[in-house]
């Protein structure tokens, strides 16, 4: 499965407000906190979406970047 990642905070509550915000606007939202090594701390990582294939979320990606509700540097992962 894939999702597109369209944030990264390094407070949950920021995070919580994005997915909230998304969520208003019609969008399935959700994070997951990331621990990044390089700089010893915690990331609450937003994505949108959740796909079967990559292909799906790659055009969903793309989508999204036209709605203008999301950065261009969104991108798409792959969820364990």
């Amino acid at each position: 499965p894939y999702s597109v990642q369209v944030n990264s905070y390094d407070n949950k509550n920021d995070a919580d407000k994005r997915i909230e915000r998304l969520r208003q606007i019609g969008y399935e939202s959700f994070s997951y906190p990331a621990f990044v090594d390089a700089k010893d701390r915690t990331y609450f990582r937003v994505y949108v979406g959740r796909y079967q294939d990559l292909q799906s979320a790659r055009k969903a990606c793309e989508d999204l970047k036209k709605k203008g509700d999301f950065e261009s540097d969104i991108f798409v992962v792959k969820r364990y």
